[in-house]
């Protein structure tokens, strides 16, 4: 079954999921329940962490997840993901599963490209387009904030 969802309705920022998110699920039963398995699809928009530019990725995400009866809730020590149901529910939302799947496969940084050279720290040149001829800081030494701290009559 292929279902589509505006990122809205998922509860995810449409700023930096502006386009539709498609979800592939099969069911395989399993008891009185069900296994879901969920194929994701979207593109994330957001900015490179070291340049500022723009930045599309394509997010494919596989999760699978647990389908149950309120009545056979699984102990604490239980590792998969469950939903669980009432007898007399006809539906079971699964887009709390299909957010945190998008959310958690994101990458930590995001980058325009492997060798983004970033900003200039001095002028904000983007050195990806151009090389400013700036030179960086030198480091300052981290006791610096102490040398204001010496007596004028010992340091004699």
């Amino acid at each position: 079954m292929e279902l589509a969802s505006a990122p809205a309705d998922l509860g995810l920022d449409p700023d930096r999921f502006p386009e539709t998110v498609r979800v592939g699920l099969r069911l395989a039963p399993l008891g009185d329940g069900w296994l879901a398995h969920l194929d994701v699809d979207t593109r994330v928009h957001r900015v490179c962490d070291r340049c500022l530019a723009d930045v599309v990725l394509d997010l494919h995400e596989q999760e699978r997840c647990l389908v149950l009866p309120e009545s056979q809730r699984p102990g604490e020590d239980d590792e998969e993901r469950v939903l669980l149901f009432e007898p007399d529910q006809e539906e079971v939302d699964m887009g709390p599963v299909v957010r945190e799947a998008l959310l958690l496969s994101q990458p930590e940084y995001f980058l325009c490209r492997e060798d983004c050279k970033g900003l200039c720290p001095v002028c904000g040149e983007d050195r990806n387009q151009n090389e400013c001829g700036c030179r960086p800081p030198a480091p300052g030494s981290p006791f610096g904030a102490l040398a204001g701290l010496r007596d004028p009559e010992t340091t004699n």
